[in-house]
């Protein structure tokens, strides 16, 4: 009896043993595969913030270029304005000493003995004939006949006297004759 109940016990130990086998390999099994999933995870954490520090690396590049090209040309027409003031500072320096000479110009003439003024009257262009070379137009006048090239500018002489308006000129019948 207590043989049997030995080996019983002995077989209740060894189903036991067998069972914390089983169950330890299951749980190994399970801690690897969590183990795995969990290095798995973080392999791919760590991808993912390498490639987010790349992009944010190029990002912040990219800015630092722009921001530097926007520098230089803010400063290249900063350059520009400026010039552009010193030619309107230079344009005004120059009408003002312009404006001061005009002053002093009119002032001087004003400080002068005034000329007499010449009331006669005065041909302002034209041909001024002797009494003796005008014509009488009374008599009627001699047309010439010649044919004229109004194409030609050097072929149409101009005879202008004073007084005579265009259509005087233009027109060979005497003067008051239609």
């Amino acid at each position: 009896m207590f043989g049997r109940q030995q080996r019983k016990h002995v077989e209740a130990l060894e189903e036991i043993h067998e069972e914390l086998v089983a169950a330890d390999v299951r749980a190994r099994t399970v801690l690897n595969d969590a183990i795995a999933q969990i290095d798995g995870r973080l392999a791919r954490d760590r991808e993912d913030r390498e490639r987010a520090q790349l992009s944010t690396e190029a990002a912040v590049e990219n800015a630092r270029s722009l921001i530097n090209a926007q520098a230089t040309d803010l400063g290249h027409l900063m350059e520009q304005v400026a010039n552009t003031c010193a030619l309107v500072v230079q344009r005004l320096e120059d009408d003002r000493s312009d404006r001061r000479a005009l002053a002093e110009a009119i002032d001087r003439l004003a400080q002068l003995p005034a000329a007499p003024v010449d009331t006669r009257e005065h041909a302002l262009g034209g041909t001024i004939f002797a009494a003796s070379e005008i014509a009488d137009h009374s008599e009627p006048l001699q047309v010439n006949t010649n044919e004229i090239d109004l194409r030609d500018p050097s072929a149409i002489e101009h005879r202008w006297t004073y007084g005579e308006t265009t259509s005087e000129i233009l027109d060979p019948r005497p003067h008051g004759n239609p």
